[in-house]
Parts: structure tokens; sequence; C-alpha cells
């Protein structure tokens, strides 16, 4: 097995046990595949998957720690909405950005009541670097008052 995904599947195993509970016990294939977004949670016929792009190989594990807490963090809606549900749901995802948008955020916000607020700040940060803030669901303020509100634990 290659050492990247186990690497991912330990990363995957730790935050369940801190922070998913919803997620334990449950099987999460991790996969990588060239593409191009950066990772992707998606619910298949053989159970929750992560898909992390080859690309992520040479990021920090900082990072690759925060894109899985992430893509768990949609897991906890496919478990919650079944299979079917989220599946039908994927193509709203991609069709209406409104729906990404609410998604993403309540998503974001999801990570935040769960300790990771620094990550999604992180991200914040970095994407104002790159001019491309407008596309994060959250500011920066607001992420700041959740983080105040729940507290940081990770």
């Amino acid at each position: 097995m290659d050492n990247y995904i186990q690497q991912y599947e330990k990363f995957v195993k730790e935050i369940v046990a801190k922070s998913y509970p919803e997620l334990e016990g449950r099987k999460i294939i991790v996969i990588e595949k060239e593409a191009k977004y950066r990772a992707k949670a998606s619910y298949t016929l053989n159970g929750l998957q992560i898909t992390m792009t080859y690309k992520l190989r040479k990021f920090p594990r900082k990072v690759k720690k925060r894109i899985i807490t992430h893509e768990l963090s949609h897991m906890v809606d496919f478990v919650k909405d079944g299979w079917l549900k989220t599946n039908l749901g994927f193509y709203r995802y991609l069709l209406f950005p409104n729906v990404r948008h609410d998604c993403e955020r309540r998503v974001n916000i999801r990570e935040i009541e769960r300790g990771y607020g620094n990550y999604i700040l992180d991200v914040i940060k970095e994407n104002k670097k790159r001019k491309l803030q407008h596309l994060y669901p959250l500011t920066e303020k607001e992420v700041k008052r959740l983080i105040k509100k729940h507290g940081v634990r990770r």
C-alpha cells in the first residue's frame, strides 16, 4: 500500500476518533487520483470515500490534515442524509452555486464547532494572499466570532 494512502488513513482515524463520533466504525476509503480539485468526499456504493489528488503529496502535513478534516465534515451530512439523497444532492451542488455555498458554509461552521477554526483561518489568509477570499463562504470576522464562541481545541 502506498505510504501516502497510509498517511491519509492515519489522519482519518485520528480525526474521526477526536472529533467525528458519528463516523466512528464506518468504512472510509481513501484513494488518490489525478483531478482538477484537491480533494473530494463522496458516498459510493462501497462506502464513504475521500479522493486526494497526487499534487497533495507535496503539501505540508498540516494542510493535508486540514483538507481531510473538511472532507470528513461533509461525510457527517452524507451519513445523516443517506446514500440516495447524498448522491442526488450532488447534482444540485454542482449546478447551483447557492446550494454549493450553503453546503460549504455549513461544513465550515461544523469544523469550527469541532475545534478546527484555526484551519479555516489559515485557508482564509491563503485566499487573501491569492486574492480568492471572495470564493470562501465565511468571512474572517465570522470565523473569529465562531472560534470565540466554540473555542479551539486542535
